[in-house]
């Protein structure tokens, strides 16, 4: 449902759109019985419920639209259906909108709470925002992390506040909003990421990819780096893959034939089964597809569309529809996820193929590191922007565009970064901007000299140093008798040199893991709790995350640390197991990213602290069967030489 002020919802029904809402008087599920059009109305191709647009009293404006909502919710339960709610559109973080914003959803909330149990159980999530990147905000240079830190934990808080039974998620596009609604800053309770294979256009053929194969590589790649690096859990929002079944698309490579033609690998149904693992083996805990039914200016749907009414709806079925209907098993649950089956694809550095068009022009190489402990940080996002020379805007050849792609760091911190101008491939490649950042940091971003922005040069072999406060290192720390601590971090937190004396007491929190190293010494009588909870970033930690262009260094001297009363927060990352499914029915693996016949000791205690199960593992994939353990909350301990990482997971 995606319910904006002077649009509609539509509704399957009627034969002429209403002047307004009310000329509709009583709502009735009756009306959802044909299949019709409005195209001159909306792009949406349906007709709907519209508020009437000379209502001036918010409130009975607002009842209506609510009302629209509920029935859309009754339709739903009817036909077992859940929904997830798409509750506005607009430029949600304009200072001007965001106390208004706040009372819509206050009163939503409210409104949603006061409906019948089925109802209120037909409700999965709202979704409070919707692709940010793509018209939600004014120029992105305007805004900061801390902003929508600050504007996310706003709405969380007025909507949970109103109803804190239903979850609350985004609908974002990662390859461009990490640099900005970054997961590592936001307040979600999951988040809905949208990926689509979309083909890059070209000069000589009608497509430079001349078919989806590369661009359905692109999008795994995405899903896997996505896997690694977002700190909630996440469901694919959105996906799709065009097919009509009949045509073939030379000047549009979304539309596949069933049966694909030569050279090609995949269809509309291919790609939801290869998608559907991939999702699952990288850990993600849902699958949403875009569309139902084909409309005339797209055939993701999974319903072909014919213009006109029908009872007979198989024949409007496409092939994608049996990998759905026979995903899920008798009892109702989807394949074991396999970890080891998420290989990284082999352009996973270099999605776009760039440098098989370029092989030695214009590279630029850098490494991104951590601003305080120097380590380098794997997994950063770079976004790199070519030059592109367009000569079919207007036939003029001065007319320029550009292309921006986006790559990511090895684990030593290094990146390459291509340009080709696949428009005019024998004009020159040159990178015009760059923007680095990773989840939960700051961001850099650097502009050449082409455009004449004043954020400093591109240059060959720099190191860029960002900011990361969602990792925590707390080190060489005393917790004295009598006094207490506390130490919290939104993603991990690792500990060194911690001391925790009799009668002293300590709290050590994260979301996703607590790495403790070497030298933690807890004695006698000292009270120490370590668990992993739903912690939230903290806004005013990133207070100093501005819009950096010159954050570089070639050298670095750090001095050594003493001991000390204070909190010495440095920032690490370290994981080196993963556990999926999570959550799970008890049955779950194990995964190490360690050297082979590494020896690691495994154990699995419940939230009174009481070790239930002991295990020894050599394997890089251990799977454990827990299935006899009582449904609730465990802890997995690992040990591996001399680091202990301790991690949450549920069984249901």
């Amino acid at each position: 449902l995606w319910p904006v002020f002077d649009v509609t919802y539509y509704e399957l029904g009627w034969t002429t759109p209403p002047n307004n809402y009310l000329e509709r008087g009583t709502f009735n599920n009756t009306d959802f019985v044909q299949v019709c059009e409005w195209n001159n109305a909306s792009s949406w191709e349906g007709f709907g419920y519209k508020v009437p647009t000379g209502t001036t009293d918010p409130d009975n404006y607002r009842a209506h639209y609510f009302e629209m909502i509920k029935e859309v919710l009754e339709v739903a339960n009817q036909c077992s259906l859940k929904v997830i709610l798409d509750v506005a559109a607009g430029k949600l973080i304009d200072p001007g909108n965001i106390n208004s914003y706040k009372d819509y959803l206050t009163h939503l909330g409210a409104f949603i709470s006061g409906l019948s149990n089925d109802l209120k159980n037909t409700l999965i999530a709202y979704s409070t925002v919707e692709e940010p990147a793509y018209g939600l905000i004014g120029p992105a240079p305007d805004y900061t992390k801390k902003i929508i830190c600050d504007a996310t934990e706003q709405y969380y808080t007025a909507l949970k506040t109103a109803d804190p039974v239903h979850l609350i998620t985004i609908g974002s596009i990662p390859e461009v909003d990490i640099f900005l609604w970054d997961p590592g800053v936001m307040r979600f309770d999951f988040i809905s990421p949208h990926f689509y294979p979309f083909p890059i256009p070209g000069n000589t053929n009608p497509f430079f990819e001349v078919n989806d194969d590369m661009a359905v590589e692109r999008v795994k790649s995405m899903i896997l780096w996505w896997s690694k690096i977002c700190p909630y859990p996440w469901i694919i929002g959105e996906t799709g893959f065009m097919a009509n079944g009949t045509d073939h698309y030379p000047s549009n490579v979304w539309g596949e034939l069933e049966t694909p033609v030569a050279s090609e690998t995949y269809t509309q149904r291919k790609y939801a089964r290869d998608l559907l693992k991939w999702v699952r083996d990288c850990g993600g805990s849902g699958f949403s597809w875009w569309e139902f039914q084909d409309v005339s200016w797209a055939s993701f749907g999974l319903l072909k569309k014919l213009g006109e009414a029908t009872t007979d709806f198989a024949t409007l079925r496409k092939p994608v529809v049996s990998e759905f209907e026979n995903y899920l098993d008798l009892n109702g649950q989807p394949p074991a996820a396999k970890p080891a089956d998420a290989i990284r694809p082999p352009l996973y550095y270099d999605m776009s193929n760039h440098a098989h068009f370029n092989s030695n022009t214009n590279y630029i190489h850098g490494i991104v590191k951590d601003a305080d402990t120097n380590e380098p940080i794997k997994d950063a996002a770079i976004s790199a922007t070519t030059l592109i020379h367009d000569k079919f805007l207007d036939g003029s050849p001065s007319d320029y565009i550009w292309h921006t792609y986006l790559t990511f760091t090895h684990d030593d911190g290094s990146f390459v970064a291509i340009p080709y101008d696949y428009f005019f491939p024998f004009g020159r490649d040159l990178l015009t901007d760059l923007t680095i950042t990773s989840a939960g940091s700051s961001r850099i971003e650097r502009a050449g000299n082409f455009w004449g922005i004043n954020s400093g040069p591109i240059v060959e072999n720099d190191v860029y140093l960002l900011k990361r406060n969602a990792d925590k290192q707390i080190a060489n720390q005393t917790i004295t008798s009598g006094n207490s601590a506390s130490f919290k971090s939104f993603i991990s937190l690792t500990t060194k040199n911690i001391a925790i004396d009799s009668n002293a007491s300590s709290d050590f929190l994260a979301r996703n893991e607590i790495n403790i190293l070497h030298d933690f010494d807890a004695h006698r009588g000292s009270e120490v709790l370590i668990h992993l909870d739903n912690v939230f970033p903290d806004c005013n930690e990133f207070t100093s995350y501005a819009r950096l262009s010159n954050n570089t260094v070639t050298q670095i001297n750090f001095p050594v640390q003493s001991i000390s009363k204070e909190i010495v927060l440095n920032f690490i990352t370290k994981d080196f197991y993963s556990i999926s499914p999570n959550p799970n029915n008890g049955i779950f693996d194990i995964t190490f990213d360690i050297e082979p016949n590494a020896k690691i000791k495994i154990k699995v205690f419940n939230v009174f602290g009481e070790t239930v199960y002991l295990f020894n593992a050599i394997d890089k994939v251990l799977q454990l069967n827990l299935s006899d353990l009582s449904k609730g909350v465990y802890f997995i301990a690992v040990d591996f030489e001399k680091t202990r990482s301790v991690k949450k997971i549920l069984i249901q």
